[in-house]
């Protein structure tokens, strides 16, 4: 059976050579080797949603100024007809200078977003994206803890990091979005989603060509196994929203293409992507709910259309306030 892959947009080119080694004389919480790969025990709490997913690194390299830049892609094992939205695979860039780390989700155009600071300390906090016309503003990550802790029998660091939205850059605490744990050596170990939706769990990884824990497949397979086999447009999820759901889409080959919201009368409420060149792939972007016009949208029933060069194809979904 095919399995579900997450590719996003990287917004622009770079001048690159292969990466030989990576630094292990600073908090090692990022692994970013070709070849490298983490499995998760990954569910869904109050349902049957459960599976491992696998997380690779497909390609590393470094550029001009001294970026890192790295592709992750995601799979589960066990595929069902559930796109594979909660998790992320996507192109990230690491500041080697500031030791940062940007990219987040599988949401296009979110790429550029400040995820880690590996050196940050224990309460320090820092903007990771601004939402204009909203009334959080911003979403926010902030260290919680920091201290000693053990993977797979290996004493190590672990920074634990709340995202949350807030209406201030010097607030606490908000509406939570998430919390992931980060291991020094390790990379991600552990993730829980907000209100008790759903948590992942580190089983094992290959990192630096060294096994740890239990893994079902410890290589990186051809790039094309991932690719679509035909287009299509995913039902939003969560559906219905409030405030924004995330419509995720394949595409089967490279081609312009626009993704629209429109209200029930037919009338044009927002232009995700107004037509773009896309590579065949899997790509998910974020409606938070906001008119073309900066105004929040209305309770009610929304369509969302995808038009290719070949076809377009549409779906419907609910704000729900």
């Amino acid at each position: 059976m095919r399995t579900m892959k997450i590719i996003t947009i990287l917004a622009a080119f770079f001048i690159i050579v292969p990466l030989n080694a990576q630094d292990t004389t600073k908090p090692f919480y990022f692994p970013h080797k070709t070849g490298d790969m983490w499995e998760y025990f990954y569910f869904e709490f109050g349902t049957s949603d459960f599976d491992t997913v696998q997380n690779f690194i497909v390609s590393d390299s470094i550029d001009s100024q001294g970026i890192i830049h790295i592709t992750q892609k995601a799979r589960r094992i066990n595929p069902d007809a559930r796109p594979l939205i909660l998790w992320d695979s996507v192109r990230y860039w690491i500041d080697t200078v500031n030791n940062c780390v940007y990219g987040r989700g599988s949401e296009i155009g979110l790429d550029s977003l400040l995820v880690y600071k590996l050196n940050a300390q224990e309460g320090e906090q820092w903007v990771m994206e601004i939402y204009p016309g909203t009334g959080y503003i911003y979403e926010m990550a902030r260290v919680i803890n920091k201290g000693e802790g053990t993977i797979f029998g290996k004493e190590t660091t672990i920074m634990q990091i709340e995202y949350y939205l807030a209406s201030d850059t010097s607030d606490t605490t908000g509406l939570g979005r998430y919390t992931d744990e980060i291991a020094d050596g390790f990379g991600l170990v552990f993730r829980a989603y907000a209100e008790y939706s759903g948590e992942i769990h580190l089983i094992g990884a290959v990192i630096n060509n060294i096994l740890y824990g239990d893994t079902t497949i410890v290589s990186v397979e051809n790039e094309e196994y991932f690719l679509p086999l035909s287009i299509k447009l995913n039902q939003n999820y969560p559906n219905p929203f409030n405030p924004s759901t995330t419509i995720s889409f394949e595409l089967s080959g490279r081609t312009n293409i626009s993704l629209i919201i429109y209200d029930v009368l037919g009338k044009e409420i927002y232009r995700l992507i107004d037509y773009r060149k896309f590579d065949a792939g899997e790509y998910s972007v974020v409606w938070n709910g906001i008119r073309k016009d900066g105004n929040k949208a209305a309770s009610g029933i929304y369509f969302y259309q995808l038009i290719t060069g070949q076809q377009a194809l549409s779906r419907s979904m609910i704000l729900l306030k």
